[in-house]
C-alpha cells in the first residue's frame, strides 16, 4: 500500500491512478490518513458487502411481516385451548 501526501497525489495523480489497480494508495494530509483510492472491481464488491450486510429499518421489517401475512390464511379467532391439569405443589412441601 503506497502512501501520498495529497499535494504529491495532486501532482502524480494519473500515477496514482495506475497503481490503485494492483494495491490500495492511501492519501495523506498532515500525517494523517484521509482517503484510500482503490480500483473499482474492490469498490463494487465493497458496496455489495454493505449492501448485504444492511440492517433492515423497523418500517422494512413491517413491510415484510405484512407481506407474509397476506399469504397465511385468515384467523377471526384463536383456536380452542386444551387445559392440562396442574401438578400439585403441595406434595413437594413434605419431602
Amino acid at each position: 500500500m503506497k502512501k501520498w501526501k495529497i499535494s504529491e497525489a495532486k501532482a502524480r495523480l494519473s500515477e496514482v491512478v495506475s497503481h490503485c489497480v494492483d494495491e490500495p494508495q492511501v492519501l495523506y494530509n498532515r500525517k494523517k490518513p484521509v482517503a484510500a483510492l482503490i480500483d473499482m472491481e474492490e469498490y463494487e464488491q465493497f458496496l455489495e458487502y454493505k449492501k448485504s450486510t444492511k440492517k433492515k429499518t423497523m418500517a422494512e421489517l413491517l413491510d415484510e411481516l405484512r407481506e407474509i401475512n397476506k399469504h397465511e390464511p385468515e384467523m377471526d379467532e384463536l383456536p380452542p385451548r386444551n387445559d392440562r391439569p396442574m401438578p400439585d405443589f403441595d406434595d413437594l412441601d413434605d419431602e
